[in-house]
């Protein structure tokens, strides 16, 4: 009830069936709890819109100290920044090289 107190967050609880998909909303925290074996299959999406703020967050946590419980950059966002614009440059250059597009 903390959560809900002092932050206005107010978890959902559901049961997961077999054969059954969860998609969960960008940027909204989750955790999970299996009560079976299962596979956890999980997609990291990131908007353009967004890449600046990724960014950030993650020069933050590589300030913060080695023991702290922040995780490590598992987006890799800088990577994936940089490999977005390396194959929008490859797109440009075959539109505009290909005469079959004019």
């Amino acid at each position: 009830m903390r959560l809900k107190e002092e932050y206005d967050i107010e978890p959902w609880t559901f049961e997961q069936h077999v054969g059954e998909a969860v998609i969960i909303p960008a940027g909204c925290p989750y955790q999970i709890r299996n009560s079976k074996c299962c596979v956890h299959v999980v997609l990291e999406f990131m908007s353009p819109e967004s890449v600046a703020e990724c960014i950030q967050l993650t020069d933050e946590i590589h300030l913060l100290p080695e023991d702290h419980k922040a995780e490590v950059d598992k987006l890799e966002v800088k990577k994936m920044a940089l490999h977005s614009v390396e194959t929008a440059i490859k797109e440009i250059r075959e539109l505009t090289s290909n005469p079959k597009h004019d």
